[in-house]
């Protein structure tokens, strides 16, 4: 017998799988708990969003850290949900190299190593930011970036 947690899994999978989107996704149990992990890859933000949405049906409630405690806020009997849905887009080296690319040349940093794997360990000081930073920020927000980088696939997430 499947636990709630894989029930909304299922349906979670199912739906990324619909609409073509390529993802990871776990149930786990745990004492006091249980949980869904999401992890999608290279998707846009908006989709990003879209799926981050969708999920969030599937939880039935979140953790309140200045009372410590838990509190049930969007208990639903229609559907299966966990405690907790965790969701996460893992950028691949390829899509994390054209966004280097593209902030070297955005923001005049020709004199910076060209390869992504080395300018991560870059600070910039005209950012006051690791280059890996930035690199996460261009690709986790709508800008410039995705503009010149956006597929010609649209998903609607149900």
């Amino acid at each position: 017998m499947k636990t709630e947690s894989a029930k909304a899994a299922a349906i979670i999978k199912a739906e990324l799988k619909k609409h073509g989107i390529k993802a990871s996704v776990r149930s786990r149990n745990f004492s006091m708990g249980d949980a869904v992990d999401i992890t999608v890859y290279d998707q846009l933000p908006a989709i990003f969003k879209k799926i981050e949405e969708f999920s969030g049906q599937f939880q039935y409630g979140s953790f309140n850290g200045m009372e410590d405690i838990y509190e049930y806020t969007n208990s639903r009997k229609d559907i299966p949900q966990a405690k907790y849905v965790h969701i996460r887009n893992e950028y691949s080296e390829e899509l994390r190299q054209k966004a280097w690319s593209f902030i070297r040349e955005y923001y005049g940093y020709d004199d910076q190593p060209e390869d992504v794997k080395e300018a991560s360990k870059i600070y910039l000081s005209k950012h006051c930011e690791w280059a890996d930073t930035i690199i996460y920020k261009t690709l986790r927000n709508e800008g410039a970036f995705w503009t010149q980088n956006k597929p010609r696939v649209k998903v609607e997430i149900e």
